[in-house]
């Protein structure tokens, strides 16, 4: 199993997001995630001061400069990391949105990125629309499952992240179930398992519940 490590632009500047990506390579990690960070008024640290000194293109572009032995300020390199690189696109609450960030990933795409990882997925007739939205695209797409802990959860999702919403029906499975935790698993390996037919890899996101995760994959025959 190869490692993807994700590198956020938000809280390091250049310097040290080159070190990082250098480094990283001499460790044996060879698959990079380019994502820009959640907004810090999210987190638990909302005094922290963002850093920002580059956004995700000119990341990207400066990983594809590596790769050709070149750093960040021009110089040649003695050799070259070598390197697959993905980014992240943002969940999109219409079409317009949809449009914008379709747009921005395919520069993304020609700046090096080989691979894109979406926001966490609920609802499939949505997903599948998107997925022939992404064909323009021409790299693979890894769909993000995210794990439901509760009904609190899946109401604050609903009701607090932008792009297509849960459905209620979803909402209602894990109210009225006798076992809410196994309904929760039983969706995420339901999801997981649906997905797998429409695009090209899944990740399964637990926040916590590391120790459910082999419940989910025996869930979905994995």
């Amino acid at each position: 199993m190869e490692t993807i490590m994700q590198i956020c632009s938000r809280d390091r500047n250049r310097l040290a997001l080159q070190g990082d990506i250098l480094s990283t390579y001499f460790l044996g990690i060879k698959n990079l995630l380019v994502v820009p960070g959640e907004e810090i008024v999210y987190g638990d640290h909302i005094d922290t001061k963002p850093i920002v000194d580059i956004d995700e293109l000119t990341l990207l572009r400066a990983i594809k400069g590596l790769q050709n032995g070149v750093d960040m300020a021009g110089m040649e390199l003695k050799g070259s990391p070598k390197f697959v690189t993905g980014c992240s696109i943002k969940p999109a609450k219409n079409e317009i949105a949809l449009e914008a960030e379709l747009e921005l990933a395919q520069k993304k795409v020609r700046e090096g990125a080989q691979f894109i990882v979406t926001p966490p997925v609920f609802n499939i007739p949505a997903f599948t629309y998107f997925m022939e939205k992404a064909k323009v695209l021409g790299v693979p797409v890894i769909a993000t499952v995210f794990l439901l802990k509760s009904v609190g959860v899946a109401r604050y999702i609903a009701t607090n992240v932008p792009g297509p919403p849960i459905p209620p029906e979803m909402i209602t499975r894990i109210r009225k179930a006798p076992d809410r935790i196994h309904e929760c698993i039983t969706i995420a390996a339901e999801l997981v398992t649906t997905l797998k037919g429409l695009c090209q890899g899944v990740q399964i996101v637990t926040m916590g519940w590391e120790n459910r995760l082999p419940a989910i994959l025996d869930a979905a025959n994995i």
